[in-house]
């Protein structure tokens, strides 16, 4: 339990929006490197971590990038005004503290009493971070246009078997992906771990949006035969029948607004979830997509599925993952990887 919460904290202090992955890259390749056989970089920033064998190719990919904010203008006062990186509630911002890639701490306050954004929704008028500084020349010292901040905040335990943490989208996908590197010994393919980049966390990629870049760069260069995407998602109460909750095992996703899962993945995870005696849960989405899609519509096409992590408050400062859930991914995947 301390050595993940260790890690995490150690993932969330290199944790920086798309585009800005390589610190938490050469982090996790520190971690990593005893565990495989090579590790490459590819010209996006994607960490592939090769286990070499003599199978098909199995890619299990993990986002690294998390949602947070790029400056856009800094006025006279010293106010850093900005827009979001990643999809997240603005309501949910008010009085949140920040740090920026060197280090420079902040607050985002809002101006007028509310927030309001532009049609788009994307750049956000009436909030600013405001980091102590009194003029445009004290501000920019430090911070400059085009600089990009995230949440400051670390992982805190609950006694609910619970933790709650800044990017659990998809910082825990990471943590998974790690440990499942560290376990595996005996394999039955020629095994890639990706931590890819460019995937804009949180978006809608039906609505328009060009997540998943990073994946899809890396599926044309390994060419799997077959790839399971490690990811979170949001907690659900829909009806008495289908809910997805913590605690009730990882979530097998059947399809979604880009994706349909393929049969033959999703009868290997029942058999590995029978195997060993995990639950899972299964969920389908009407409007909201991952890097599943760009790794599926690659070069020839490839196998895809999604195995998620629930979440509650996803995409929040304030993100909280059940630790059953995340050790029951971690073993289902490990022993999927076997058969």
């Amino acid at each position: 339990m301390k050595d993940a919460i260790e890690l995490l904290n150690g993932l969330i202090n290199k944790a920086l929006t798309s585009g800005h992955e390589n610190q938490e890259a050469k982090f996790i390749e520190n971690i990593c490197k005893q565990f495989v056989d090579k590790i490459t970089y590819d010209s996006l920033g994607n960490l592939i971590c090769h286990k070499h064998g003599e199978g098909k190719r199995f890619m299990v990919t993990a986002h690294m990038d998390v949602i947070g904010f790029i400056v856009l203008h800094i006025d006279i006062k010293g106010r850093i005004f900005f827009s979001t990186v990643g999809k997240c509630s603005v309501n949910t911002l008010i009085n949140t503290p920040v740090r920026f890639e060197n280090g420079t701490k902040g607050c985002i306050r809002v101006l007028q009493g509310k927030v309001e954004t532009n049609k788009d929704n994307k750049s956000i008028l009436t909030l600013y971070i405001d980091i102590g500084a009194n003029t445009c020349e004290e501000t920019m010292a430090y911070i400059r246009e085009g600089d990009v901040a995230v949440y400051d905040a670390t992982v805190v335990l609950q006694p609910w078997n619970t933790i709650m943490l800044p990017f659990a989208d998809n910082l825990i996908g990471c943590l998974v992906l790690i440990n499942v590197l560290q376990q595996i010994n005996n394999y039955n393919y020629d095994f890639y771990a990706v931590f890819t980049t460019q995937n804009l966390p949180g978006y809608r990629l039906s609505l328009k949006e060009c997540g998943g870049r990073g994946a899809y760069a890396a599926s044309c260069k390994i060419k799997p035969d077959m790839a399971i995407i490690i990811d979170i998602t949001e907690e659900t109460f829909r009806n008495k029948s289908h809910n997805v909750s913590l605690g009730n095992g990882p979530v097998v996703r059947l399809m979604d607004s880009r994706t349909i899962s393929n049969p033959r993945l999703i009868r290997l995870i029942e058999k590995a979830a029978q195997m060993t005696g995990l639950d899972i849960q299964y969920e389908i989405l009407q409007n909201e997509t991952n890097e599943a899609h760009t790794i599926q519509s690659s070069e020839i096409g490839v196998e895809v599925c999604s195995i998620n992590i629930p979440c509650r408050n996803a995409n929040t400062s304030g993100g909280i993952v059940g630790l059953q859930d995340v050790n029951a991914t971690i073993t289902l995947l490990s022993k999927i990887i076997t058969l």
